[in-house]
């Protein structure tokens, strides 16, 4: 036995080299060891959500902060907030009751809040996808006032105009902000744009595909991701997870132009997933990336495809692993590298990236 191994050991080697350069690589974070998890909100042993220690409540989605620190979270049929001293509220909506209702906490009601995002003045603006509208959430006389400011409810289209002239598709899912309060939605395949109470597409000439260029002939293939995947930088581009094409767009809203920032070109074969310099970096190519958030005091952006348990971080010129670790793990809390995975919901201020899973949401934070 001992001479037939010796025997074929060379080429024992040659398929264990062959292999091994297959194998893409995983390069974490520098300070990847320097990253912790804590739970922000929620408990894996609460069923239902319910006011009160916002420890002791089921809470898992989207995520966004306010000027002082208090949290949003879309529910579905109701918004939640955290706020900044420890407490989960209902903001407005009801739990477990569908509607299209505008108006006050206890009249107004979401089909299906799955996006949200807030303004410079804390103004909320949410996705509801079931009713094929934008909603608006603002703070009047001290009241929470929910309006529709774009699309129509149950009415399936595509229309720019005002409020009660534009029409959404049925696949409307992301909503994001810049920093001059123009909101930008991803409706199907269509890039569009709400500023000033009227409603624009920016690809009119698009439609699904992959191809760049000026933004009015831009395609895309977002085939539902059903997530946040829109976020802007802190210079007013937008970028786009284009979950089927396995890659990050850019949308230079300056020039009016679409370009490949991140993941696999038009025309280049689709790969496994592997860290690298970014037209190098590859995507799950069954599920591809599906939310992305830019954080300004990371300067970079973090995200995640749908097949992937890992998270990514794109700075400079590279994408490379955040976390968590390989393996099975299966601790919340502690240590970043030994936690179990999670879908990225969100991040603030200080550099925290959010984290939904388990009935809950985690901070994910540098010691």
């Amino acid at each position: 036995m001992t001479k037939l191994l010796l025997r074929f050991a060379p080429l024992l080697l040659i398929v264990a080299a062959v292999f091994a350069a297959d194998t893409p690589a995983v390069v974490y974070m520098d300070d990847f060891d320097q990253w912790t998890a804590e739970v922000y909100a929620g408990s894996a042993n609460v069923r239902t959500f319910v006011q009160g220690p916002k420890l002791a409540t089921n809470l898992s989605s989207i995520i966004v902060f306010d000027s002082k620190g208090n949290g949003y979270v879309a529910c579905e049929s109701f918004i939640a907030v955290v706020t900044k001293d420890g407490q989960a509220q209902m903001l407005t909506g009801q739990p477990g009751l569908a509607g299209n209702n505008d108006g006050p906490p206890g009249r107004a009601t979401f089909g299906c809040a799955i996006d949200i995002a807030i303004a410079n003045d804390n103004t909320l603006y949410v996705a509801d996808a079931a009713n094929l509208t934008l909603r608006k959430i603002e703070r009047t006389d001290g009241v929470w006032v929910t309006s529709t400011v774009a699309g129509r409810a149950g009415v399936n289209g595509h229309r720019d105009g005002k409020a009660g002239e534009s029409l959404l598709t049925s696949v409307f899912d992301s909503v994001t902000i810049d920093d001059d309060g123009s909101l930008y939605l991803f409706d199907g395949d269509w890039l569009r744009r709400f500023k000033d109470g009227v409603l624009t597409t920016l690809n009119p000439e698009g439609g699904t595909g992959y191809v760049n260029g000026p933004v009015a002939k831009a395609r895309f293939a977002h085939s539902q991701g059903r997530q946040h995947g829109l976020t802007c930088d802190a210079k007013g581009n937008l970028y786009v997870a284009d979950k089927v094409n396995m890659a990050i767009r850019k949308v230079d809203l300056t020039q009016g132009e679409v370009s490949t920032f991140a993941g696999t070109i038009p025309g280049v074969p689709k790969d496994r997933p592997r860290d690298g310099k970014l037209l190098n970096a590859r995507f799950h190519p069954g599920g591809g990336p599906n939310m992305i958030f830019y954080s300004k005091k990371l300067d970079a952006f973090i995200c995640r495809s749908d097949d992937e348990t890992q998270i990514r971080v794109i700075k400079g010129d590279e994408v490379r692993t955040f976390g968590p670790g390989e393996g099975k793990n299966t601790a919340l809390t502690g240590p970043w590298k030994d936690c179990v995975g999670g879908t990225v919901c969100g991040v603030d201020a200080d550099g925290g990236v959010y984290i939904q899973g388990s009935g809950c949401i985690r901070v994910v934070k540098r010691k």
